[in-house]
């Protein structure tokens, strides 16, 4: 009861009968007082006569010093009352996490193993024998718009000169004019989509009321024109010479409708995003500097990194992890990037009505140094350690994308994740850098974590006890000097 554990214990009956019975030295937790150890090694003493008791029976026992504050009138007056009332509470654990991943996973392998997919002569076999059983109506139907481009596809730019933008006062509308061959081509809507005016555009107009200035919008169309086309050059007129523009907005022109600054990330272009930047775009959501930490495109990391506050950076750092990106985590760390977070770091969840916000999902909160060691990467487990990270960080919903990375203990702390995946050398480097075991799991604002089962929980203990004795007791041996 004092800690948690049997002081016999293994996976195996025979092997707990051998312990019993043996001379093994029962090794006792570095957090319990003198009098308690007193107290525990008086009663497991094997020698029944020596055992704590055995001489003057029960009262010997409440003689010993741990029970010098118990009040035995008291107790047996039923006068105390307990500080801690454990919740009655139970929930049945038919198979470990461990083996539930494993079972699914090997389900799905099955799954895909055994899927009959269509092959495309199939389908245009079945398609033709389809034909002329369905009225298909006589007039001709328009052709489809064609489909937006890709962000991500780079984008040639375009700096001839003779292109410029011209603001057509009476007709109100923006056109492009060629002043080599008097061309001209008319800036027409981006989208389908009702783009949302903005509150916050520099000239107090989102509809172009104000003068014979162009509104928020028709900015906005003018300047997703300029970038499918190229012109960069004509992108600070846009931004400056009609009463400035807002530029936190959303390219809905281009698939997956980027912001600006994730825009230029997936084109590397440096400049464009400090362009961007110097004209007002902020990051506010993170997506930009995480797209440049997946990307790997280390200037623009740094450019970010500037801009992001702490979360979004210890996000990144994450997620930079993932990638074993040493570089990138070199210079998000360099920007000031946390290895932890806080704990009212994460969002809450909606309490009431129909709204479904975009709350990230806890893989997203995964603290960096958990995911080192799920990667079971001794290097980056360093790295971080050596700028901060705390080596009791509690974790939770831990998942690993390989077989051999489901674990049972899913909320706990990095060095139970360790001790499980069996990086025994993290597990000894975590008890150096001052771990402590003996912590009780850590808690989830708003949620509550999933109850481990009994032999999960008793083997992890005693695995991490063994490794802790075993490390005490080789330090203590390396502090003898031979003279």
């Amino acid at each position: 009861m004092l800690t948690g554990l049997p002081p016999f214990y293994a996976e195996s009956t025979e092997r707990i009968h051998e312990r019993i019975t043996s001379s093994e030295q029962i090794v006792y937790p570095y957090s319990l007082p003198p009098s308690a150890k007193d107290i525990l090694a008086g009663l497991l003493e094997r020698n029944p006569e020596q055992r704590l008791g055995a001489k003057r029976g029960a009262s010997e026992i409440k003689q010993h010093p741990f029970f010098d504050c118990i009040d035995w009138n008291k107790l047996t007056r039923r006068e105390y009352h307990p500080d801690f009332k454990p919740p009655k509470v139970t929930m049945p654990f038919p198979e470990s996490h461990k083996a539930r991943g494993l079972a699914r996973a090997e389900v799905m392998r099955r799954l895909t193993k055994g899927s009959n997919y269509v092959s495309s002569d199939q389908y245009k076999k079945s398609m033709e024998m389809m034909k002329g059983k369905f009225h298909v109506a006589t007039y001709s139907l328009p052709p489809p718009p064609p489909p937006p481009p890709f962000p991500d596809v780079k984008i040639p730019i375009d700096d001839n000169p003779d292109w410029e933008l011209v603001w057509d006062e009476e007709a109100k509308g923006f056109y492009f004019y060629n002043r080599s061959n008097n061309a001209r081509q008319i800036v027409v809507r981006q989208t389908f989509y009702p783009r949302q005016p903005s509150n916050q555009a520099h000239d107090g107009s989102s509809t172009g009321d104000v003068g014979n200035l162009p509104s928020q919008i028709q900015k906005e169309d003018a300047l997703e024109v300029v970038l499918k086309a190229g012109y960069r050059h004509l992108i600070p007129q846009i931004l400056h010479k009609y009463g400035g523009m807002d530029l936190n907005v959303k390219l809905y022109g281009f698939h997956r409708v980027p912001t600006l600054l994730e825009f230029a990330v997936e084109q590397e272009d440096a400049n464009l995003l400090q362009l961007f930047i110097d004209g007002g775009a902020t990051d506010t959501s993170g997506n930009a500097l995480f797209l440049s930490v997946k990307k790997g495109y280390q200037e623009l990391v740094a450019i970010l990194a500037k801009m992001a506050d702490r979360v979004d950076l210890t996000r990144a750092l994450g997620r930079a992890v993932d990638r074993k990106d040493t570089a990138v985590i070199g210079i998000l760390l360099a920007s000031g990037a946390k290895c932890d977070f806080e704990d009212s770091d994460r969002p809450p969840p909606t309490t009431r009505g129909c709204c479904f916000p975009d709350v990230p999902d806890n893989e997203d909160y995964m603290p960096p140094l958990v995911r080192a060691v799920r990667l079971g990467n001794m290097e980056l487990v360093r790295l971080l350690l050596a700028h901060g990270a705390d080596v009791n960080v509690g974790y939770h919903e831990f998942h690993g994308e390989r077989l051999s990375l489901f674990i049972d203990v899913t909320c706990g702390r990095v060095i139970e994740a360790a001790m499980e995946l069996g990086h025994r050398d993290m597990v000894e480097l975590f008890l150096e850098m001052g771990a402590d075991i003996h912590l009780p799991q850590p808690t989830w604002q708003f949620r509550g974590c999933w109850m481990i089962a009994r032999p999960v929980y008793l083997r992890v203990r005693t695995q991490l006890r063994e490794v802790e004795a075993a490390w005490q007791s080789a330090r203590d041996s390396a502090e003898w000097v031979v003279v």
